[in-house]
């Protein structure tokens, strides 16, 4: 048997909920080491009870904080980097994971009822605790009278969109998920289940040690499980959070010669660096990405070197090759794929589009290291995390600040500057390269070469596999960037464009692409992903700048009834977005179905109102003069739909 196994980079947004959707999800990813582990004479490594941390006793009920290894947290960078400590600390980076208090906690506590999932949630709070009120999570199913429990919430993972919360287990330092998670940008609770994209009907799952053996990789720094059992684990972490010596390698050798303040002033009047820590910055810009790389990727990784995280933590340091410890995992490598098809066989579904370009949030290196951008050998032009990617910025005001830490991006994506570095002789003749007036969204460099075609966090979010325009006719195939903004278009008029401006060929094409707008034959023809991708397409502005909202409500309204939570949200948000007669509506993605189809009336009834009825038949939107839906063909395309069941590993 092979001694390869999967580990998932985890993405810095709450990504380690989504590992936890489904239980059939977590037995083909994490927990497929535990068999190979057995079979390959490895077990008693993971269950050595000798690796238990004896230094910091059982008595604390959740993971802590340990200065330890060299690690001494953000705290001592502070004096001698204020700027660079100031704009991290305003970062969503910093509060990956907190510890539950009246500053992090930012869900509704306030002991209001919340019906979900037909099940009753009181979240609460006393004084400086917080706690969420619900029935036994382990209690017997048929067990009555429903067991009721208060647990108290400990930490907390995700600032950005949402906060997953984590109960003490009562087992060593082991933690439990909450199965409600509160969604900052809506204002509202939401079962764990639906804040990701995974197949109607699913179970919650009980996740105990999900963040000790998993989360804690990417959301804290230099995280040690400590597990020794499948309930015992001994957590720590030099610091919660993504904090300064994830990115620059432990700080205490720094610290320590740097008291002397004739050192500092020698490195500070000097172009020399200090090698007693890392600047991503000054070193190979491969290497340099890598310190993103233990995050944002896929990597395969042997028993040996999991089970030396499970212990006692990553050996990995910034500055050093990633590959040294794992093996990234690249859908051009014919072996690699092959192996993981065998031994995993809804893994590229998982995370990947047919093309192989990756369609799932947190793996962006994974992306970048597809592109001809990065795998060039001129170092000067090779593409990196930093190339678009500025982790210290100089920005004085609290609204610039607070841009920049949405996306921590470089530059404007509209000024092309990004792009420009290397690309400069396209700079002065953008309307020749892109067919588009220099001022318009189609001369934006990443709205065609990095497209919105990767979900994550209940919307799309671009690619960042550098990719050309093209046209790819299969089921399920990624969502092209011209019919991304062009939504009301057929594929054939695309493919007509690209053959007239830049010679490429036009595939084969069914009837229906060459007939109908690419955009509804991917809201009902395609995967759960496609029609994600393109109920959000539909809210874009860009896009909507290009086609025109006229024709979008029903189609939109059809999407709402769609049985992956996510999809009906953002098929909603795009339709609340046109104009106030259906935002007012209120509809709930996750309410009931007879409460969803009497909101998905009254919006038929909005739309129907709003007709004139004197317009013309409009095919290649399946509409009719009366703007009613041609429901023949309608139907035939959503008879072809692709219902394979998909969860994505966020």
């Amino acid at each position: 048997m092979s001694a390869e196994v999967v580990f998932i980079g985890i993405a810095t947004a709450a990504a380690c909920a989504g590992a936890g959707l489904a239980a059939r999800s977590r037995a083909s990813l994490l927990w497929i080491l535990f068999p190979i582990i057995s079979a390959s004479g490895l077990s008693v490594w993971f269950w050595n009870t000798k690796a238990r941390s004896t230094i910091y006793g059982t008595e604390v009920v959740r993971p802590v904080q340990v200065p330890q290894d060299g690690y001494l947290s953000s705290d001592s960078c502070r004096s001698c980097h204020p700027g660079e400590y100031s704009s991290w600390h305003d970062s969503f980076h910093r509060t990956m994971t907190t510890v539950a208090s009246p500053e992090t906690v930012k869900g509704d506590f306030h002991g209001k009822s919340v019906q979900l999932d037909g099940k009753t949630y009181i979240p609460g709070r006393e004084g400086d605790q917080y706690w969420i009120e619900m029935d036994d999570p382990v209690a017997p199913e048929d067990a009555l009278p429903t067991k009721r429990v208060r647990k108290e919430v400990a930490m907390i993972t995700g600032s950005h969109h949402m906060q997953v919360y984590w109960f003490p287990s009562g087992k060593s330092r082991a933690l439990e998920q909450s199965p409600i998670v509160y969604w900052l940008d809506q204002d509202r609770w939401l079962p764990r289940r639906s804040s990701f994209l995974s197949p109607p009907g699913e179970e919650e799952p009980y996740l105990l040690g999900e963040w000790n053996q998993n989360c804690s990789r990417c959301h804290a720094t230099h995280a040690k499980p400590e597990i020794t059992t499948s309930t015992e684990m001994y957590t720590t972490a030099g610091q919660f959070g993504i904090a300064c010596e994830a990115c620059h390698t432990p700080g205490e050798e720094h610290a320590r010669l740097n008291r002397n303040p004739l050192r500092r002033f020698q490195y500070h009047l000097s172009d020399k660096s200090d090698e007693s820590v890392v600047n991503p910055a000054g070193i190979d810009p491969e290497i340099a990405s890598h310190a993103c790389a233990q995050c944002h990727s896929l990597w395969i990784e042997t028993p040996r070197s999991m089970r030396e995280w499970l212990i006692g933590g990553d050996p990995f340091r910034p500055g050093e090759d990633l590959r040294r410890y794992r093996s990234f995992l690249s859908m051009t490598d014919s072996n690699q794929v092959d192996s993981l098809s065998r031994r995993i066989p809804e893994y590229q579904q998982q995370w990947f589009w047919p093309d192989g370009v990756l369609r799932v949030t947190g793996r962006e290196h994974t992306g970048m290291m597809e592109s001809p951008c990065f795998k060039t050998e001129d170092k000067r032009r090779k593409m990196t995390c930093f190339s678009c990617h500025l982790m210290h910025p100089k920005h004085s005001t609290p609204e610039a600040r607070a841009r920049w830490a949405r996306d921590q991006l470089k530059h404007d994506p509209a000024t092309n500057q990004d792009c420009l570095q290397c690309h400069e002789n396209i700079g002065d003749q953008i309307e020749d390269h892109t067919h588009h007036s220099p001022d318009s969204s189609g001369s934006r460099c990443v709205n065609c070469h990095q497209p919105h075609t990767t979900y994550g966090l209940m919307t799309a979010i671009r690619s960042h596999q550098i990719t050309s325009p093209e046209i790819r006719p299969s089921a399920g195939s990624r969502p092209n960037a011209c019919n991304q903004c062009h939504l009301d278009k057929p594929l054939a008029w695309t493919a007509d464009h690209l053959r007239d401006w830049y010679d490429i060929k036009t595939p084969p094409l069914s009837e229906s692409l060459r007939d109908t707008a690419a955009s509804i034959v991917w809201m009902l023809q395609g995967d759960a992903v496609q029609r994600a991708i393109a109920a959000w397409s539909l809210g874009w502005n860009d896009a909507r700048n290009a086609s025109g909202v006229d024709w979008m409500p029903p189609h939109l309204i059809e999407l709402m009834q769609d049985p992956y939570d996510t999809v009906r949200w953002m098929a909603w948000s795009s339709l609340s977005s046109i104009n106030g007669d259906y935002a007012a509506l209120n509809f709930d993605f996750v309410g009931s179905e007879e409460e969803r189809e009497t909101k998905i009336e009254k919006a038929r009834d909005i739309w129907a109102r709003a007709q004139d009825t004197a317009g013309e038949d409009r095919f290649h939107l399946l509409l009719n003069a009366d703007n009613t839906i041609q429901r023949p063909q309608f139907d035939a395309l959503l008879h072809l739909r692709d219902n394979t069941p998909i969860t994505l590993q966020e």
